[in-house]
């Protein structure tokens, strides 16, 4: 059985018709609930030298919120069939 026998091979699927758009909503609701989390545990991130995920996910939700406008653009401009 040969894999790249073309009369075996599977057919490649269809692309999946997605702008991104929700894809980025979420993980950036997920970052901001992430750090919204966080905030109570301040002093215990400082005590412990982890307010770098803090940061992290405020870096999460402003690149968040580029890519949400980003994306939402690209499907207006190239509309999905």
């Amino acid at each position: 059985m040969d894999p790249l026998d073309p009369e075996q091979r599977v057919p490649d699927p269809e692309p999946l018709d997605v702008t991104g758009v929700r894809t980025v909503a979420v993980g950036t609701l997920l970052f901001l609930v992430a750090g919204l989390a966080l905030l109570p545990f301040l002093g215990w991130l400082e005590d412990h030298n982890r307010v770098w995920w803090l940061y992290t996910c405020a870096a999460g939700v402003g690149l968040g919120i580029f890519g949400f406008e980003y994306c939402r653009r690209r499907a207006r401009h190239h509309p999905h069939p």
